[in-house]
């Protein structure tokens, strides 16, 4: 419970509103960890969107090659992609 008012105390105006429903009436069990995976549920990109993202959004800009593949290896996440399809992009 004490993670819980911790969290639910320092959390910022956007994503306390995405909760509301738990902030009004925390459940009596693991309060923290439902909320924990609300928000995470709620806030977290699913593959389909980061393999969207990678493929027509993503720009080189300001950013080194590498950096820019690094970037585009934290978008796919968990996603079976071979590394030479990403540097073709």
């Amino acid at each position: 419970m004490t993670k819980y008012i911790y969290a639910s105390s320092n959390l910022d105006a956007r994503y306390a509103s995405e909760v509301s429903e738990i902030l009004r009436a925390p459940p009596s069990e693991n309060p923290y960890t439902c909320l924990k995976q609300a928000l995470i549920r709620r806030f977290t990109m699913s593959d389909e969107k980061r393999i969207r993202q990678l493929l027509s959004e993503e720009q080189l800009g300001d950013r080194s090659p590498s950096q820019f593949l690094r970037h585009l290896r934290s978008l796919i996440g968990a996603t079976p992609i071979d590394d030479g399809h990403l540097k073709s992009l």
